[in-house]
């Protein structure tokens, strides 16, 4: 279970720096553009690795489901990618805390 936590840990690490890149690659763009901008994380993708969107696309399309693709996960791929990279973080994070709980029932006791 350490090694989960750890390793949990080390992806919130690594998931948190990639967000504060991204912000700051939305922050200069709103800057040039003088005004709010978001980068969409289909547009992301595309520009960093197309060829992997392209075949997640045909695998969900192929494999799983086409309305999978057109209904659930082309609305998640117009989400704003800092928000989507933050959700992944707060998820890393919770997860490398997951069973830290305090026995409460005998804090009393001595």
């Amino acid at each position: 279970m350490a090694i989960f936590k750890l390793s949990m840990r080390g992806c919130a690490g690594v998931s948190l720096i990639v967000t504060i890149l991204a912000g700051a690659v939305d922050i200069a763009r709103a800057l040039a553009a003088g005004g709010l901008t978001f980068t969409p994380l289909g547009l992301t993708w595309r520009t960093y690795h197309p060829s992997s969107l392209q075949q997640f696309e045909f695998g969900v399309q192929q494999y799983v489901s086409a309305d999978l693709w057109f209904n659930t996960i082309t609305p998640m791929l117009l989400l704003p990618t800092i928000l989507f990279l933050a959700i992944f973080t707060l998820l890393f994070f919770l997860l490398s805390r997951a069973g830290r709980r305090k026995n409460t029932l005998n804090a009393g006791r001595i």
